[in-house]
């Protein structure tokens, strides 16, 4: 079984075939928040900037995540301009060291 993964792993990371990967696009934009910069008060907190995020699932909605020292986390500021930079309390706040895990 290792042997199978380790031929997986230097296939797909030969110089040639990286360009050979088929890339599935799951989101629809990212670009800083209008929330942005950050207040100092945030700034004492560890915030260092927020991000809107629109996925295909539903580019109608807007997340805003908060990026900080700590991490990154879906925060409750709505796209309506009600800023709640703190972990959204209206479901998962999906805390990741990187933006992609918290996109996950």
């Amino acid at each position: 079984m290792a042997k199978i993964i380790k031929n997986l792993s230097t296939q797909a990371l030969a110089k040639g075939n990286l360009n050979k990967l088929k890339h599935v696009k799951c989101i629809e934009s990212i670009q800083f928040s209008h929330f942005n910069p950050v207040s100092p008060q945030r700034a004492m907190q560890g915030d260092l900037f927020y991000l809107a995020v629109r996925t295909l699932e539903n580019p109608n909605q807007e997340h805003v995540i908060t990026c900080s020292v700590n991490g990154f986390y879906k925060n409750d500021s709505t796209e309506k301009g009600v800023f709640s930079p703190s972990p959204t309390t209206r479901g998962n706040p999906c805390f990741s060291y990187n933006l992609v895990g918290t996109l996950h």
